[in-house]
């Protein structure tokens, strides 16, 4: 456990038999213990480990380890932004339908998270709150999903029908007036 009297050992080895094949393995090993004990070289593989999972929300959580670790590899330093901005977005977005969902517009909490959920639909925390606002808010939910599933197999007419009745329910629904326009302009595209 002593790596000052190791490294001490080695140099007075290797001057008695600069050659000796043991002492340049041995020597090799140590570096490599010496590099995978060292937290910043761990930081690293954890972090290349974590964004080939996908796995941004514990990059996330942990960007701090992250941000110092990989100080000196562009290309990782691009990745961890890529995965910030990500993470920001998704943040942003949880915050602002936590909020919505304070003020009893469960409808509206759920909207904003669906849109995000779109974007970035692998995040854990964003799918599960969006699960728990689907409950609250279930006849919106299950109108807007009709009607984007008669969109999808272009019964359009069908569609326009659940659009309709999902902004009934929710008058204040983006989706509901996106889904809308976009289901007439198949149904009469040469009106304006």
């Amino acid at each position: 456990g002593d790596l000052q009297a190791v490294q001490t050992q080695i140099t007075r080895a290797a001057a008695l038999w600069p050659n000796n094949p043991e002492v340049t393995a041995f020597s090799a090993d140590m570096s490599k213990m010496s590099e995978k004990a060292s937290p910043q070289v761990q930081a690293v593989n954890d972090f290349d480990q974590l964004y080939n999972q996908r796995n941004f929300r514990q990059i996330f959580d942990d960007k701090e380890k992250y941000i110092a670790a990989i100080s000196q590899t562009p290309e990782r330093q691009g990745k961890l932004r890529e995965v910030l901005s990500r993470m920001q977005d998704i943040e942003t977005s949880i915050m602002r339908s936590q909020e919505i969902a304070r003020r009893g517009d469960f409808a509206g909490a759920w909207e904003g998270l669906e849109v995000t959920f779109g974007q970035y639909p692998d995040d854990t925390k964003l799918s599960q709150m969006r699960a728990e606002l689907t409950t609250q808010a279930p006849d919106f939910v299950h109108d807007i999903r009709e009607a984007k599933a008669y969109e999808e197999r272009k019964e359009y007419g069908s569609a326009l029908a659940w659009y309709l009745r999902s902004q009934t329910r929710y008058p204040m629904s983006d989706l509901s007036k996106q889904g809308i326009q976009r289901v007439a302009k198949q149904i009469m595209p040469d009106a304006s």
